[in-house]
């Protein structure tokens, strides 16, 4: 697979630094089979990028190594936006992908308190609504610290239910099976591009939180 990533706002006249440090990974991640396989390429310095040999079938594509401040806005298979969805390669070298990032992610932030009001550090994790299980992109987690402050700099506009958590795994909340149970202690978040949101969240013990998965089968 072959394609191009270019910069939103970036002058296209201009030529580029071959020793430029901007370089980016793309990564696709095989579904619909038992194992997880991943691949990835880097870019050259004028964005372009060409995998090795790629078996045909369902994928989904992210890209690392983006800048703070930044985020993924368009990706494009064969002009086909695939930016949400699977995409599918056929191994047609006619069929290409092509990325845009764009400098003004939005930045969300906030306060932890336990029951008592008090700052408390914790994980905190984002989840976007709707769901969509696999594009780790949109499931950022981070952490308070002891004051219980934390910050996302680089996220991708949309709505967001956004939890804390005194523990958990680092994908768990990809699940939408493991979150349902405490909907209801999360907060909602909506943010647009170049935007900024805040919210105060209340820390999900691990007792509550195992005890909420015990009771709803998981």
């Amino acid at each position: 697979m072959s394609g191009k990533i270019t910069v939103e706002g970036a002058d296209a006249a201009k030529p580029a630094d071959p020793n430029s440090p901007v370089r980016y990974r793309i990564q696709l991640t095989a579904v619909d089979i038992p194992a997880t396989i991943q691949m990835g390429a880097m870019t050259k310095p004028d964005g372009s990028f060409t995998t090795s040999a790629l078996a045909p079938g369902k994928y989904i594509a992210d890209i690392a190594g983006l800048p703070a401040g930044s985020y993924l806005k368009s990706l494009r298979m064969a002009g086909v936006d695939v930016l949400d969805d699977d995409l599918y390669w056929s191994a047609d070298p006619g069929r290409t992908l092509e990325a845009v990032i764009s400098p003004k992610a939005a930045t969300l932030d906030g306060i932890v308190r336990d029951e008592d009001g008090n700052p408390v550090t914790g994980t905190v994790t984002l989840v976007p609504v709707p769901a969509r299980p696999g594009h780790g992109r949109l499931y950022p987690s981070t952490t308070a610290d002891q004051q219980g402050k934390f910050s996302f700099p680089s996220v991708p506009p949309g709505a967001y239910k956004v939890y804390a958590w005194e523990d958990i795994d680092s994908t768990a909340h990809w699940d939408p099976n493991y979150v349902r149970p405490f909907e209801s202690r999360g907060e909602s978040a909506e943010v647009t591009e170049g935007g900024h949101a805040s919210v105060s969240l209340k820390l999900i013990p691990a007792a509550v939180m195992r005890a909420a998965l015990r009771k709803a089968g998981l």
